[in-house]
């Protein structure tokens, strides 16, 4: 079973694609290189560039609203309600999830934090809705 990693550029861009492959895992590695005819380049995850707390945090975190399709709400809805009803810039907003009966948009760190306490109790399309913060 060969799975793809995904793309990694869009509109003629270019990216970069990561995966963490454990020791005991290297043969899988290997097999996957021999399969594709390419080899993989490699390096222990000590290398990565690394802040002293760690990793750098996200710029967006992700908000959870209990809201969704089968409230008939789709994302220009929710970017209505963020943007007229909570007084977020549009900018700050970032992708939007809808499934069944929730929904997550991707809003800058910085700002979903100072908003946080409106999101408990906001509407969209007219309906009572409640939001939290999902680090």
């Amino acid at each position: 079973y060969t799975h793809r990693i995904g793309r990694t550029g869009r509109a003629g861009k270019s990216g970069l694609a990561l995966s963490l492959v454990l020791k005991s895992e290297q043969y899988k590695l290997e097999h996957l290189s021999a399969f594709i005819e390419r080899d993989f380049h490699k390096e222990a995850w000590q290398s990565l560039p690394l802040t002293r707390e760690g990793l750098p945090k996200p710029q967006n975190c992700t908000v959870a609203v209990n809201v969704g399709r089968r409230q008939k709400i789709r994302a220009g809805d929710l970017v209505g309600a963020f943007v007229n009803e909570l007084g977020l810039p549009g900018s700050a907003l970032g992708n939007i999830t809808l499934s069944e009966n929730q929904s997550f948009v991707a809003v800058e760190r910085g700002i979903a934090k100072a908003q946080l306490k409106k999101m408990l109790e906001f509407k969209v399309k007219g309906r009572a809705a409640r939001a939290r913060l999902l680090w």
